[in-house]
């Protein structure tokens, strides 16, 4: 999956999902640690991972 940076369209984050359940996912993050992270979903249903929690967090979204 792929997120672009907020503040920089040219750098994108780009990270892998290795496993998933129905509520989290285990990922290989942008730093190359395997890190679990919640599934969230907007109001139509669509399923994005925030693995970092700071105010400009790439999100990852499925395509």
């Amino acid at each position: 999956m792929q997120a672009r940076s907020t503040g920089d369209y040219n750098c994108i984050f780009e990270i892998t999902v290795i496993k998933r359940t129905a509520k989290q996912a285990t990922i290989i993050d942008v730093y190359k640690k395997t890190v679990r992270t919640k599934i969230h979903s907007d109001e139509s249903g669509n399923e994005y991972l925030k693995p970092e929690s700071y105010a400009r967090a790439p999100i990852f979204r499925a395509v």
